[in-house]
């Protein structure tokens, strides 16, 4: 009996680019983190450095001076997205769910420099944003736009851009599992054979590009955990009703912030920096709500905070984002909802152990559990916040706890809200996703 290969050339040629555009993704991924590290010692400390100085920023040096960082960060995010790339405005996975859906997968070129660009300086600056949304679309366009040279297919084209995605993702947090899962929950919303083959070797070589460079450590140091006892059931049921009626919070508080923001009658590029003086006020008493805040979050998921301090950054650090993304500025969600989920998981674990020590987790456990709860609610991302949050922990004992109350978080936030945080963006500009799936051909 003789066997035949049936894998055409356009196939060898989508895996072959999926591996290029991969190890692209990973070094846009590298080369994000050093581009705000960049802006963050230059504007925070005067320094020409490459260094990361997350550590020394949650330790206001400056004094009162500091509320004008922000603000001239803001200023220039501003001209960037109101000159030249209107496209660098916001959160950026709305823009490429729109490009997949309703675009045929096409982004522009120059979305890859002037993300970067605006991104990195928004959060160098201070501004209390996420980088992984601009990385998902700087990946995504990168991928789109070498399909788009190469006269690729609609199809070839919306595959390449989901490599992109799901690689930067990977590569961001060491989470290649979750990358792939994400493009295809959040991004193509649709998955067959062939383009899953195009994910798994995307994130292959992404996560390899960005172990090389950066280790093999994950995004947070996280405490060791074990589930006490089955009552605790209950207490993660609580926890899910309060993280999705957080997630619609957000949601809501986003774009409430958004059109505060779009009735203030100035020049537009001015709106960043008026948000920028904002984020500056509130980072006075709390600087941990500059930037990404992942050392505030290891801190908070290994006890290292007070609950009082604890329930004063979720609230410092929710004003600081919604004013951030309302504003106009340019950075992702991911980030922020992953602190106010941690913080939120705290204050409610350490509520537990003050009245019920002998049968609950330690509080880092209900701020674990926290994070993905709050995103995916928010986000509508349920599977990607379980997969991305066992990677990190690589613990099977965390999976009942954490599948049960992230969706008790989806359907709460869903019973209110039926747009997410991303979705409500494309709704207010009448674009509905519900008769746009993609829908993909096995064609060659």
């Amino acid at each position: 009996m003789v066997f035949r290969a049936k894998i055409s050339y356009k196939t060898v040629q989508l895996l072959l680019l999926s591996a290029a555009v991969g190890v692209l993704s990973g070094f846009i991924a590298i080369g994000f983190r050093y581009l705000i590290y960049f802006f963050q010692n230059l504007f925070f400390f005067g320094n020409f450095s490459f260094e990361n100085s997350d550590n020394a920023l949650i330790h206001n040096h400056i004094g009162w001076t500091i509320i004008f960082i922000p603000a001239i960060g803001g200023l220039l995010v501003g001209l960037i997205t109101h000159f030249f790339a209107s496209e660098a405005k916001g959160h950026g996975v709305p823009e490429v769910m729109e490009a997949v859906s309703f675009n045929d997968g096409k982004m522009k070129y120059r979305t890859v420099f002037f993300k970067a660009l605006a991104s990195a300086i928004t959060i160098g600056s201070g501004g209390s944003v996420g980088r992984e949304g601009p990385i998902v679309q700087i990946g995504s366009a990168a991928g789109s736009t070498i399909a788009q040279w190469l006269k690729f297919d609609t199809y070839h084209i919306k595959v390449l851009l989901g490599a992109g995605a799901a690689s930067g993702i990977a590569a961001t947090f060491n989470t290649p599992i979750a990358g792939i899962v994400f493009a295809l929950e959040i991004i193509l919303m649709e998955v067959n054979s062939k383009s899953f083959i195009a994910m798994v070797i995307a994130t292959f070589f992404g996560t390899i590009v960005s172990r090389i460079f950066l280790g093999s450590e994950p995004a947070f140091h996280l405490p060791a955990y074990a589930f006490h006892n089955n009552y605790e059931t209950f207490f993660y049921l609580i926890l899910g009703v309060l993280a999705g009626f957080a997630g619609l919070l957000l949601i809501k508080s986003v774009y409430f912030a958004e059109d505060i923001f779009n009735k203030i009658k100035i020049y537009p590029f001015l709106k960043p920096a008026i948000g920028g003086l904002l984020v500056g006020c509130i980072g006075i008493f709390f600087p941990e709500v500059f930037g990404v805040g992942y050392i505030t979050v290891s801190n908070i998921l290994n006890h290292n905070i007070l609950i009082t301090t604890v329930i004063l950054l979720f609230f410092a650090k929710f004003l600081a984002f919604i004013i951030t993304i309302g504003s106009g500025a340019s950075g992702g969600i991911f980030s922020p909802s992953l602190f106010l989920g941690a913080t939120l998981g705290a204050a409610f674990g350490y509520l537990v152990n003050y009245f019920f020590p002998e049968i609950s987790a330690p509080p880092g456990a209900y701020a674990l559990v926290g994070m993905a709860a709050l995103f995916g609610a928010a986000a509508r991302a349920t599977l990607t916040s379980i997969i991305i949050i066992f990677e990190l922990t690589l613990d099977y004992k965390i999976i009942l706890p954490l599948m049960f109350t992230c969706v008790i978080a989806d359907l709460i936030c869903w019973s209110y809200s039926k747009e997410s945080i991303y979705t409500q963006k494309l709704a207010r500009k009448r674009l509905s996703l519900k008769n746009s799936y993609i829908s993909f051909k096995n064609n060659d």
